[in-house]
């Protein structure tokens, strides 16, 4: 009985950490990618750094297309920020673990920063789009209160359509296992550890993916219905159903992952 009730305790204890394991399938060598991945970060910093003086600095460039290309390599620079350096601590310094808020912090903010992104390519391909089959309109609907007002809607619905992604992942129990099959904590791959029902975690990743899709099909539908007429509009439906393949990928890679 003391060894059931023993067992039954040890059960119930929460964990304090994760162990983060680095990337699925090649644990032995991963560390020989340290540098190569180190060169990418630092090229990605360098080369979005460089797009935001340039952009600054020239005055040609402040268009509502570069303005969305300015912003998206700080959402690029965000992203790569939030998930390299942990990543090279562990191969660099076997630093694996990862507490519980700081795990549940950095799945928020990858999800924020994916979901600007895609956003942020759709706002582009709409921008093209205006200047492509509306040429002469386009002063006059993409102006820079345009950039901000998109800008700004996306970063709030992004970030308050994310915040019950950790709170959900937080409310689960976890009792016994604590290795995380990947370099970094993403929703699925974090709750499939609970100990409790996590179907409430699954349906929300369920539902948050085909709301934000159905809204970027929405915006195709509108601005590709008269695409489609235009011979030179054709190539921005092409970028507009690239955007939200992307986008639908992402979506279908966390929920089976």
């Amino acid at each position: 009985m003391l060894q059931d009730l023993g067992h039954s305790n040890i059960s119930k204890s929460q964990v304090s950490e994760f162990i983060l394991m680095g990337f699925p399938g090649i644990h032995t060598w991963q560390h020989w990618l340290s540098l190569p991945l180190a060169l990418l970060y630092l090229l990605a910093l360098t080369a979005n750094i460089l797009i935001l003086i340039i952009i600054k600095q020239e005055a040609t460039l402040h268009q509502p297309m570069y303005y969305f290309l300015g912003i998206l390599a700080v959402v690029d620079m965000g992203l790569a920020t939030t998930i390299m350096p942990k990543i090279l601590a562990i191969l660099w310094f076997s630093a694996k673990a990862i507490g519980l808020p700081e795990c549940f912090a950095q799945m928020y903010v990858i999800h924020c920063f994916v979901l600007m992104e895609s956003g942020i390519f759709v706002c582009m391909a709409i921008d093209r789009y205006v200047a492509i089959c509306q040429p002469l309109r386009y002063p006059s609907i993409v102006t820079d209160s345009f950039v901000a007002k998109a800008t700004v809607f996306m970063a709030l619905r992004n970030s308050l359509a994310t915040i019950p992604v950790p709170v959900l992942a937080a409310e689960r129990h976890y009792c016994s296992k604590n290795q995380i099959e990947h370099c970094l904590c993403s929703n699925l791959g974090v709750t499939r550890l609970s100990c409790d029902d996590r179907t409430i975690n699954s349906i929300y990743q369920l539902f948050l993916a085909w709301t934000l899709m159905s809204q970027q099909l929405f915006k195709m539908k509108k601005y590709s219905a008269s695409v489609k007429n235009f011979s030179s509009g054709i190539r921005t439906y092409h970028i507009l159903n690239s955007t939200v393949a992307t986008y639908y990928l992402y979506e279908l890679f966390e929920l089976h992952h």
